[in-house]
């Protein structure tokens, strides 16, 4: 059965992601930030990456956003998150069973995101809408920094 790339996936992610950010509310902008950071994250001096660090990376963030926004609406399906409007978006944060569900999950992946996913909350890369549009603001020129590396090697 193959996990790596689907909508599952997605959701055991952000599940352990909301985990992590407890008791904090964050918006699909925020986890999907937090959730690139956490596969790419030796990019930012973290720990190393889950994901191989292909030339392209940052060029996912689109089918990231698509991706957490559904797994979101899955996991407040099953009352794994808990949205709350505000005044610019809908704020997510965990369900009441979210942290007994990731405490239940064995794999070895989910316990490598879950490293990465306490480096990222320590380093509050999304404290503040602001901080997480810098940090979207720094991704975006990581890709064009190696972007414009890949032109230059023709």
């Amino acid at each position: 059965m193959r996990l790596l790339g689907t909508g599952l996936e997605a959701s055991l992610r952000v599940m352990v992601a909301l985990d992590v950010l407890q008791p904090e509310r964050h918006s699909i902008d925020d986890l999907m930030v937090f959730d690139h950071l956490c596969m790419h994250s030796a990019d930012f001096d973290g720990p190393e990456s889950l994901h191989p660090a292909l030339p392209l990376r940052a060029a996912d963030l689109g089918a990231r956003r698509a991706q957490v926004r559904t797994a979101v609406e899955l996991l407040a399906h099953r009352g794994l998150a808990q949205l709350h409007p505000a005044a610019d978006s809908i704020q997510v944060m965990a369900g009441l069973n979210t942290r007994s569900v990731v405490a239940s999950l064995r794999a070895s992946y989910l316990r490598d995101y879950r490293v990465r996913a306490d480096w990222v909350r320590d380093g509050e890369f999304i404290s503040t809408p602001e901080r997480t549009s810098a940090t979207l603001r720094d991704i975006v020129s990581t890709w064009s920094t190696i972007e414009g590396s890949i032109d230059d090697s023709d």
